[in-house]
């Protein structure tokens, strides 16, 4: 009942105003008028003024759809940015040694990596041009780097990273290279965002 009063209210009043304008100005003699009309004509007018509100209506309809869908997917590179905000927090710093439990590096890497893969089929799904161009970089391949960076032991013994009893523990040099891969991580979530506003 809501949407019909939407549009015959406002059809009524048009009409309305139209015929008392009419009414004033009849009598007016430097106005000259038909009395009779053509139904063609009535009938053009109706279609030309139904076809340009539908229209305009699509076309609003199209436009906000792509922003919702933009939305959705910065929601997504949010989640991730999140993600690794919490992950560079996790770390805790003890006489010039950081460390970390792995069930909370492996957990949050994972994670983060399946919420940059959701992202990127949406993009490839959506935004078929932009996933091919050269602007745009994965972010899944540089959470694999991420990962490695925080679990791969070297095959010579080194005083940089190592685990025991499940808690990996890192110097400081290499807690720096942890602390840039995910700041650039992150750093490419924010210049995904701004060049997905742009499409």
């Amino acid at each position: 009942m809501r949407k019909i009063n939407t549009y015959i209210l406002p059809a009524i009043a048009l009409f309305s105003s139209g015929w008392i304008i009419g009414l004033i100005v009849r009598d007016i003699a430097w106005f000259e008028y038909d009395n009779s009309f053509n139904l063609f004509e009535l009938f053009y007018t109706v279609v030309s003024i139904w076809l340009a509100v539908y229209i305009a209506r699509a076309i609003e309809k199209g436009v906000q759809d792509r922003r919702n869908q933009k939305d959705i997917l910065i929601k997504h590179i949010d989640d991730v940015d999140g993600q690794l905000e919490v992950l560079l927090s996790s770390f805790t710093h003890e006489n010039d040694t950081y460390s970390i439990d792995n069930f909370t590096v492996l957990g949050r890497a994972k994670s983060i990596g399946m919420e940059a893969k959701k992202y990127e089929r949406f993009i490839a799904k959506y935004y078929p041009v932009f996933a091919e161009s050269s602007e745009y970089k994965s972010l899944t391949i540089n959470t694999r780097k991420l990962v490695r960076l925080c679990t791969k032991l070297p095959t010579k013994h080194n005083n940089q990273i190592s685990c025991i009893n499940d808690v990996w523990t890192y110097s400081s040099e290499r807690f720096l290279d942890i602390q840039n891969e995910i700041n650039k991580l992150r750093e490419q979530c924010f210049n995904l965002e701004l060049l997905l506003n742009d499409q």
